[in-house]
């Protein structure tokens, strides 16, 4: 059986993802920074008879290192890791550039882009046992520097998965022998994407998490260290 494990997976994305893999015949180890509040995932990995939830904030090194050890005990390899965890600026959708919380910007930072790199590090060891060999890096189309708009204000959010696209090429180039990609998932119905009442989401949480495993199924070596859409066609940094 295949392993995954994805990051964030208490709501939205995370637990769509959870649930899309598990649908598809995946051991799932599923991770968060509280899983005992997570009453959602919870029930979700109890009823499929899944591993318990992992505690993991991925803007702590010392909670990503203990999170890999735990994880050590219960699956022998990974064969995909997913960095979804993600977080916004506190006062989005108002984010603008002039302005800006530096204090807040670095706490964005540290999550969206530290946060995926030293994931991908500390279970490194267990993805290179494992057969598919693929980090995936759940990124934003608002991260697209060429498709950037005045409308849009989320200055920090959009700097932040800018960033993730680049260091995403960095991690495949060091990862040859690694499928490596930053994947869009467009816009999602989920309490960081509904912020605005009168122009909803493209989405909802089921179809676009459908649409990313059989994105990821279908990742071969000439997708390393691109930006994809979610329907696998490169998206323009």
């Amino acid at each position: 059986m295949k392993t995954v494990l994805i990051t964030g997976s208490s709501r939205g994305i995370g637990l769509g993802l959870v649930k899309e893999y598990v649908k598809n015949g995946y051991k799932v180890v599923a991770t968060c920074r509280d899983p005992e509040t997570a009453s959602d995932l919870k029930s979700t990995l109890a009823e499929t008879n899944q591993p318990s939830a992992i505690a993991l904030d991925v803007a702590s090194d010392d909670s990503i290192f203990k999170a890999a050890e735990e994880v050590s005990k219960i699956v022998d390899s990974i064969d995909i890791l997913i960095n979804n965890a993600g977080v916004a600026a506190k006062n989005h959708p108002n984010d603008p550039a002039i302005g800006v919380d530096r204090e807040d910007a670095l706490r964005v930072y540290s999550t969206n882009v530290i946060g995926p790199l030293k994931v991908t590090e500390a279970f490194l060891p267990l993805l290179r046992k494992g057969n598919e060999k693929k980090v995936i890096n759940v990124s934003s189309d608002s991260g697209s520097l060429a498709k950037a708009t005045p409308w849009l204000i989320l200055n920090t959010y959009c700097a932040s998965k800018a960033a993730l696209n680049m260091v995403t090429r960095y991690q495949a180039f060091e990862l040859k022998d690694f499928i490596v990609v930053a994947i869009e998932p467009d816009w999602v119905d989920t309490r960081l994407g509904s912020f605005d009442p009168n122009s909803p989401a493209n989405m909802g949480v089921d179809e676009c998490c459908k649409r990313y495993v059989d994105t990821i199924s279908k990742l071969s070596t000439n997708d390393s260290s691109w930006f994809l859409s979610l329907d696998g066609k490169r998206f323009p940094f």
